[in-house]
């Protein structure tokens, strides 16, 4: 069955890659943010914006313009991680998509997601990161993303899709992702625990929570604190 809305109707939804990327880390994360609008972040505007020109627009001027049209907010400090983020992509080879900001679904494996590049040879699409590249490889995380979009692509394109590339465009570089049965698995393990949490279950802390840097963090100790003293 698909899972249930968080409010108990029985209108059905597939889980989004988002939630079950988070649940994969950790299933309270997820818990503690629904139904909470968690905004993009300005390296995030950012990276979108040079990758909606794929490498053609060279001005750090022009494309700061476009980033304020869509950030009015942002803090003009930004610009100079714009302009370092144009820079170390302009030595970059871009595959050549056709698509951005692509809506996909898989009926099959109940999930859904928008992948930020795509239509490129033999199902190649790209998942865009405002953070810095591993030394090497890709981070856990993205190699989750990358196997999420390639099961959603392979039932539009009716072919098995082996890989993605993830452009870490803060450092202009990008990788190639293998889709690897491991990450196939967590993929399906991460939409099960976000499908539990999205039906309204609390789920168990992890033996080895996520916790720095976690946007839920300080909601999850609060909440840990009112069970234990209720207890």
């Amino acid at each position: 069955m698909w899972p249930l809305t968080r409010d108990g109707s029985d209108r059905p939804r597939p889980v989004r890659v988002s939630e079950l990327v988070t649940a994969h880390r950790c299933p309270l994360a997820l818990y503690h943010l629904q139904g909470r609008d968690q905004p993009s972040s300005a390296r995030y505007v950012i990276a979108k914006e040079i990758a909606r020109h794929h490498g053609t627009c060279s001005d750090p001027d022009l494309l700061w313009e476009e980033v304020m049209a869509v950030m009015p907010e942002i803090d003009p400090a930004m610009k100079d991680f714009l302009s370092t983020s144009l820079l170390a992509c302009s030595r970059m080879v871009w595959p050549p998509f056709t698509e951005q900001d692509l809506q996909v679904r898989s009926e099959r494996h109940r999930i859904t997601g928008t992948v930020d590049l795509a239509g490129g040879p033999h199902g190649l699409f790209g998942v865009v990161r405002s953070s810095s590249a591993p030394s090497e490889g890709i981070y856990a995380t993205d190699r989750i993303r990358v196997a999420a979009y390639a099961l959603c692509l392979e039932e539009i394109y009716h072919m098995p899709v082996r890989e993605g590339v993830v452009l870490y465009l803060p450092d202009g570089v990008i990788r190639t992702c293998p889709v690897s049965p491991r990450d196939r698995r967590a993929v399906l393990t991460g939409r099960d625990a976000a499908t539990a949490v999205i039906s309204g279950e609390v789920p168990k802390r992890p033996l080895n929570p996520p916790c720095t840097h976690c946007p839920a963090s300080d909601r999850c100790r609060q909440g840990a604190s009112s069970r234990f003293k209720q207890g």
